[in-house]
């Protein structure tokens, strides 16, 4: 053997049936393959079997013979159909190897094989989906165990609300975040509430001194101290700043947040509220001296009042009790405080005062009380006699007495009570009522509230004093226009008979000057000038519809003399009676005539 394309130094020959060696050549299931030879002749075939095919391989060997390579493929109209052509010329001997296949076999083959791809294809698909469906559901395993779990911590949702559980989990655990962070800011709102309302029952004796100790370690209360005071704070008067009564209540809490932030902790309790007028804070220090601890607590309270002033730019005053050593004088330092702010009633306002400042005596001397009786008892004259200047002078009076004679803050409050007991006795006694004097929300003890001796007097000289004024002046009105109307009627009752002023005012026991008086300013006549008039109208009526003579008119209407009793008809009227009779006796026989 050879290479391809190298001159042959030796040659084999082997010996085959041509039977035989066409069965080889169309092994392959081809329709026929078989050898050219030089000249385009089938050397494997006979010559009947080759017959039907001598001209189709003629032109297979022409077409071959222009083709440029040794191999190729084409294809080719065959007797029995279209064919494909593949083909090798030799290039040591000049033959042409060719294998035919019918086109029909190769679509059958490719069907086969599409077939055998489609079913491989399918089963690989269905394996690789058992495959991928088993480990996608061993992997998503701890995802549908967590999505279960939010879902049953949380609450479902509709499949349309969420587009997967992937975004669901997500989803539901921001919202667990969310409520998990508003949960520890209400925590921590009422952990504050409830430290509060602890101190709210230390302040209202609500709570012992062990149970208080205990509980206050536990809620981060509890410091070391020495020495414990209390600080009470309260708005001197909303009067003259930007704020309105309806705001009070908002600006008490703002108080007490400022409290809160101005002192620190290892200086104070937290602060609290007490109905919410005052402020209370448990301060607490480590000092020992009197004096330190006195000056000390006077530094916090000033901080307080300037931050109050700087924020709020209210007017405000802070009692201060005395140091105590335990929880347990919580609620009578309390007292003290509230006590040493009620100076504000002789003091005035804006005040920082300790329960220890306060000096004055808790007993009135005699002469002083007896000095104050006098002029409660002046002033209830003036009230009764409507005189408001009066009035005022000597509530200035009271007022004087009582700062000057350092007179007591309740004691102050129990002597005010006294001469508004008094003035509303004497409104009652006329027939009124505390409501019609002071509104229908009004109170007697309103001033009892009163924070500065300032508000007080406003009140009293605005607001109580002009309301009684009122009062008995409606009531003199009233009383006057029945008086009036009285002495109407009797004029009415007794036009015949003698009625003078004097007989008017013992029938209803006034004095006469009196009666003038009101009898003047209600019709706005005098009472004799009315009486004269009234008779006039009687006389017209008796001239015009009976025959009584002139004198037996005067007569009946009182008048001695009948020339006194024509001069005032003539006054009146501005005709004689005879010129009216004969005036009106004219008139209906004209008014007869016509008809």
């Amino acid at each position: 053997m050879t290479d391809p394309g190298s001159p042959a130094r030796a040659m084999v020959a082997v010996q085959i049936e041509r039977s035989r060696f066409n069965h080889l050549m169309t092994q392959n299931g081809s329709d026929r393959n078989y050898i050219l030879d030089g000249a385009g002749g089938d050397i494997l075939s006979d010559s009947a079997g080759n017959a039907p095919y001598a001209a189709f391989n003629a032109g297979l060997f022409a077409k071959i013979q222009s083709m440029p390579g040794k191999t190729g493929h084409f294809t080719a109209d065959a007797p029995t159909g279209q064919v494909s052509v593949s083909y090798i010329v030799s290039p040591q001997y000049g033959w042409t190897y060719v294998s035919v296949t019918p086109v029909a076999a190769i679509y059958g083959q490719l069907g086969r094989i599409l077939f055998a791809i489609l079913v491989v294809y399918v089963l690989s698909f269905i394996a690789v989906a058992l495959l991928a469906y088993y480990g996608d559901w061993r992997m998503y395993a701890p995802v549908r165990n967590l999505y279960n779990r939010v879902s049953g911590l949380i609450g479902h949702e509709s499949s349309a609300s969420r587009p997967d559980e992937i975004r669901h989990i997500e989803d539901q655990l921001k919202r667990l975040f969310s409520s998990r962070l508003e949960l520890q800011q209400q925590m921590r709102g009422q952990f504050a509430q409830l430290k509060e309302f602890l101190l709210l029952k230390l302040f209202t004796g609500q709570i012992s001194r062990s149970d208080f100790s205990a509980r206050a370690e536990t809620y981060g209360l509890a410091a070391a101290y020495r020495r414990l005071g209390v600080l009470v704070l309260q708005i001197d008067t909303l009067e003259g700043t930007k704020y309105k009564e309806k705001d009070r209540e908002s600006l008490m809490f703002a108080i007490n947040n400022i409290v809160h932030d101005a002192l620190p902790r290892d200086q104070r309790f937290s602060p609290i509220l007490m109905d919410l007028k005052s402020q209370v804070t448990l301060v607490s220090c480590t000092l020992e001296d009197s004096a330190e601890i006195k000056a000390y607590f006077h530094d916090i309270a000033e901080t307080v009042r300037q931050a109050v002033k700087t924020y709020l730019e209210l007017p405000v005053s802070i009692g201060i009790s005395r140091p105590f050593d335990d929880y347990a004088g919580a609620v009578p330092a309390y007292h003290e405080a509230l006590e040493a702010l009620s100076c504000r009633l002789r003091l005035g306002g804006e005040l920082i005062i300790s329960c220890e400042d306060i000096g004055a005596s808790r007993d009135m001397a005699a002469e002083v009380y007896k000095q104050l009786q006098m002029v409660e008892e002046q002033l209830v004259f003036s009230v009764k006699a409507c005189d408001k200047e009066q009035i005022e002078r000597l509530f200035d009076e009271y007022i004087h007495i009582l700062r000057q004679k350092e007179v007591n803050n309740k004691e102050i409050s129990f002597l005010l009570l006294r001469l508004v007991s008094k003035v509303l006795q004497l409104v009652r006694e006329h027939g009124g009522t505390i409501q019609e004097v002071l509104g229908e929300t009004a109170s007697a003890l309103q001033f009892i509230h009163f924070q500065t001796m300032e508000d007080l007097l406003k009140h009293f000289k605005q607001r109580f004093f002009p309301g009684i004024l009122a009062f008995f002046a409606e009531q003199g009105e009233l009383q006057n226009s029945s008086i009036a109307e009285k002495m109407i009627k009797l004029v009415e009752e007794r036009y015949d008979q003698e009625l003078s002023l004097e007989i008017c005012a013992s029938l209803l026991n006034y004095h006469p000057s009196y009666l003038s008086r009101v009898f003047k300013k209600q019709y706005g006549v005098s009472y004799v000038d009315y009486v004269i008039e009234y008779r006039m109208n009687i006389a017209r009526s008796y001239l015009e519809h009976t025959s009584m003579s002139i004198a037996d008119i005067a007569r009946k209407l009182q008048y001695m003399h009948t020339s006194a009793f024509i001069r005032a008809f003539r006054k009146i009227v501005g005709v004689t009676p005879g010129q009216y009779r004969e005036k009106m006796q004219r008139v209906a026989w004209n008014r007869e005539a016509e008809t």
